[in-house]
């Protein structure tokens, strides 16, 4: 990560808190009352997480630890093994209803990264948000359980990269997820024509924590929100580029202690 000097950080934030309602589009999906649960890792200590949507789903850590060196404020490191962030009481977005799901991650290893899953493991009942393994390289990947669709954007080479996985309303098979990376629309590969009717009575939402025969992840992640809409790529770039504090139009006060000594710079 790059670090900007005190006073143009500072000089970012006071642009933001003023314009980011002016900067909000009149279309936009980013609303507080779209928000399944946000967590921003930026406690920087103890073992939970805040939920800061209105919902207060709040995340608690499995041999995870602290970082200071995140995407926006600090992140959370997870480990491998069985480390993980647990959302307890949580069980996530159901059947096939519309959904996104956005991250910031940070890993070298070429890997099956685990980085948000819930649903139990039965075709077209779980619902799995991992990395799609070629070569040595990894690509943002969307599975059910013997359906998946991925994309082709390495994500494992050691820089912070914004990962964004939306599910349209209509939608019922998982090659129709839509997959971002950067704020790029991905070119996107697989899916066959298996459903998603995803269960939310068995298990709740995990970040980080592997699935059947994968692997827990190994890196480091920002920024985690779950959205009951289909946002757009214009959205997704907003919520990159602004964090989603910004983003969402929240007074940013309560975190500038934190943005200001490592708000990520230009990428």
């Amino acid at each position: 990560m790059r670090h900007m000097p005190l006073s143009r950080a500072a000089t970012y934030v006071l642009a933001l808190t003023v314009g980011v309602l002016a900067t909000v589009r009149a279309d936009s999906r980013i609303d507080a009352g779209t928000v399944e649960g946000m967590w921003l890792f930026d406690e920087n200590a103890g073992a939970s997480t805040r939920d800061v949507s209105a919902n207060g789903r709040d995340g608690q850590f499995l041999d995870a630890k602290w970082s200071a060196d995140g995407a926006f404020g600090s992140a959370v490191e997870i480990l491998g093994g069985d480390t993980h962030v647990a959302i307890d009481g949580y069980n996530g977005v159901d059947g096939s209803d519309p959904r996104t799901t956005v991250l910031w991650f940070k890993g070298d290893a070429a890997i099956e990264h685990s980085w948000v899953k819930w649903g139990v493991n039965v075709t077209t009942n779980k619902y799995y948000i991992r990395s799609h393994l070629a070569g040595g390289e990894c690509w943002l990947r969307i599975e059910t359980a013997g359906g998946q669709h991925y994309g082709g954007t390495n994500v494992c080479d050691g820089e912070w990269h914004h990962l964004a996985v939306a599910f349209p309303p209509g939608s019922s098979m998982v090659k129709e997820h839509l997959l971002y990376v950067d704020g790029v629309l991905e070119t996107q590969t697989g899916g066959d024509d298996i459903g998603v009717d995803t269960d939310t009575a068995t298990q709740q939402v995990v970040i980080g924590a592997r699935l059947a025969h994968h692997v827990n992840a190994e890196g480091f992640i920002d920024e985690v929100a779950i959205f009951n809409v289909e946002l757009d790529e214009a959205d997704i770039r907003q919520i990159m580029d602004q964090g989603l504090t910004g983003a969402l139009g929240v007074d940013p006060r309560s975190k500038i202690a934190t943005t200001w000594a490592t708000i990520k710079g230009a990428r």
